[in-house]
């Protein structure tokens, strides 16, 4: 996977777009937020996809990781703490929270279990988010992890 993009789907479509891409896409929707679940094919996995609308345009892709998921070459596999490190000497910077490492110039950010295992990866749509609403979205409230 990349940084910069979710594989094999853009962010910022119509909903047409990814209904012609996933199967089984549903709305669960609830006030405040029209998000839209179903399933997607990419190389040999299919995996669960949430696409978060706004203005009839999708500003968020959640994909859930699968074993073997590398980001920016970099396996999944490792702690979070080692991921951060090696793309950040790959020149992402990011900042490591309890369950989320925040790819703040990328806006993208990935989810971890309470193992510390992956679970899903978010894209947050650069037409629609700038960094400052993007930082507001995403970072809590409790202080980054120190490497």
């Amino acid at each position: 996977m990349r940084l910069g993009e979710p594989p094999g789907i853009q962010t910022g479509q119509p909903l047409t777009y990814y209904q012609h891409l996933c199967t089984r896409l549903h709305e669960s929707s609830f006030p405040g937020h029209e998000v839209h679940i179903g399933t997607i094919e990419l190389g040999a996995s299919t995996r669960v996809i949430h696409v978060h609308m706004k203005d009839g345009v999708a500003i968020i892709l959640s994909l859930l990781t699968v074993e073997g998921d590398a980001l920016e070459g970099v396996s999944l596999t490792s702690s979070p703490t080692l991921i951060k490190q090696t793309l950040q000497e790959k020149g992402h910077h990011s900042s490591l929270f309890d369950d989320m490492l925040v790819f703040y110039d990328a806006l993208t950010v990935l989810h971890f279990d309470d193992d510390g295992s992956p679970s899903f990866m978010e894209w947050y749509d650069p037409s629609y988010w700038d960094i400052a609403s993007f930082i507001e979205a995403t970072f809590p409230q409790s202080s980054p992890k120190q490497p």
